[in-house]
Formats: structure tokens, sequence, C-alpha cells
């Protein structure tokens, strides 16, 4: 479903290519308390690992839900022919402190959201038969959800949400042949499209969030930092950290970004390549707590092609 370690990609030139191929990964976890910063780093497969996927597994089922959902909405059109939906991160999350309460604030954002469809009409004019083709597009930019979060009972409940809808629209001939797609741009699918991912977003990030964030083991922390781990001068700050989570949710305003892989090009002069991305990062600003995850994969450029194909 996810990246693996031996991903390989290809720009081909007639039957010969250039192949970079993942050669290694590695994970480091750098942990900031109080003015102190201390690295740990483990070998692709670990907890790390797991921890900096979550940013693309959630990407991941957002996408997969609402391309189901709205992929009906849109064949629901006679004229549908085809669509698609992205689904951009880091998807950040924000929760603030309330002193003596379970329940607190929640706010889950992302960078953009975003479905296209594209509607082909064909009709007879004057003995000619012509078609119209026309492409439609709505994003969410930056859409924003907020609710609450109760610590005992480990449930969401995102209930506002700021969608930030716009769209846009390209067609082949005039609006006229056409009067359903025209009705399609004047907000009709628009406006079921942001239910939808609205109505969409918030199960599937509540359903997430309840599984992976819980104060118990938020997002995996008691793996991750496990005793002995983040030890300086003979103070173990990991557990410092681990055993004041559900104080510090009660107390603090607490952030998180999980954020996605960003994409590998290929370069045939330059051999070996290395890209590092920041996967995963929680803050308490107020207790001077930063916890992040990078992610570094090293790669190896070959060309590839059988007997015939000389290097350039």
């Amino acid at each position: 479903m996810f990246s693996s370690p031996t991903v390989a990609h290809a720009y081909r030139y007639g039957g010969c290519r250039w192949v970079q191929k993942e050669v290694g990964r590695t994970e480091t976890a750098i942990l900031n308390v109080g003015g102190v910063e201390l690295r740990d780093r483990q070998s692709y497969g670990g907890s790390y690992s797991r921890m900096a996927q979550m940013g693309e597994r959630m990407v991941y089922e957002l996408r997969s839900g609402l391309d189901a959902e709205l992929g009906d909405e849109l064949r629901s059109v006679p004229e549908y022919d085809g669509h698609s939906v992205e689904v951009a991160g880091p998807v950040q999350f924000n929760f603030g402190g309330s002193p003596g309460s379970n329940i607190v604030r929640a706010e889950v954002g992302l960078s953009r959201v975003g479905v296209s469809g594209r509607f082909v009409k064909r009709k007879r004019y004057i003995g000619i038969r012509v078609s119209v083709r026309c492409s439609i597009s709505i994003n969410l930019n930056n859409p924003q959800f907020v609710g609450q979060y109760d610590l005992s009972r480990n449930t969401f409940d995102l209930s506002q949400s700021q969608l930030n809808i716009s769209h846009s629209q390209d067609c082949s001939s005039s609006f006229g042949w056409i009067p359903i797609i025209g009705n399609l741009i004047d907000g009709t699918i628009t406006r079921k499209v942001g239910k939808k991912v609205d109505s969409i977003i918030q199960n599937s990030v509540s359903s997430i969030l309840a599984a992976s964030y819980q104060p118990a083991n938020f997002a995996g922390i008691y793996e991750a930092i496990p005793d002995g781990k983040f030890i300086y001068q003979g103070y173990d700050y990991g557990r410092k950290v681990r055993e004041s989570l559900v104080d510090l949710f009660q107390h603090n305003a607490i952030g998180l970004k999980a954020s996605q892989r960003t994409g590998v090009s290929i370069d045939g002069s330059n051999p070996r390549a290395a890209i590092t991305n920041e996967l995963f990062d929680l803050s308490i600003p107020r207790q001077g707590v930063r916890f992040r995850i990078h992610e570094t994969r090293q790669y190896e450029t070959v060309w590839e092609g059988g007997g015939r194909c000389m290097e350039p």
C-alpha cells in the first residue's frame, strides 16, 4: 500500500532507461526537551518507520474514501467520462488544553483536496456529429475541521468545518450545448462534493485518530520512546515526556504534523542521491518539548535495457 524500500523509478529512452533504485532508508528521531536535543537512528522497519508512515496512511485512506463516494456521484451524470481525486498533506492537528477537564478542543487541517470530473456530450448539428468535452475542477484549499476530543473515552467529534471551496471549468464549446454540465458548474455538484468531503473527512479522521492518537499511547509514542532511549546526564527525558502525556493534553496546547514523502526525480548525471523528509512533528511549546522523525532515503541511478544500451 505504501512506499517500499526497494522502489525503482525509471525514465525511458527507446528500449533503454535510467532507473533510480532505492538502496537504503533510515529514520532519525530528534527529541528536544527544555533546550536539550537528543537523537536516535533506526534502520527502516522499526517503530520510527511506523510513525513516519502515519501521514501517508491518513492521506491514502482519505483519498480512497473520497474517490469511492464522489466517484459514484459523478458517474451518475450521463455525460460522465472519468474523474480523479487528490488529497495533499501534511495532515495537521492542534489540541488545546482545558485544566481539570477530559474534554479538549481539537482542530484538523489539510493542505488541499481536489476533485476533477470529465464529461462528454455528443449531438448532431446540421448532419454533423459534434462532441463537446467539459471538465470541472473543485478545490478545497486548506480545509479545516474543528471539534472536541474526549480524553477519557478516546472519541472525537469534529462538528464544524471550513472547506474554502473554489471551482473552475473548461469546455470546448458553449455551455448551451450541455445544460446538465452548466448545472454542475453553477454549484450543484460543488455543493454535493463539499458535503461529501466534510462527512468523509470527519468520519475518517475521527476513526484514524481514535485508533492511533489516544493518550494511552499517543501516535505510538510509548513504543518509539521506551525507557533508556533518550538519556542526558543521567536523566531519562523520554520517560518524562511519556508519563506527563495526559496531563500535557489537559493543560497545554499540542501540535502534530504528519507529512507525506516527496517524490524522486531521475538524474543520470548524479548516480547517487539522498532525500530527507520530516514526516512526523509533535510539539508542546509551553513545555519546550518537540519530537520529530526525519526519514532519509538513498538512491542509486543506473542505465538499464540490455546489451545494446550504451550508457550516454
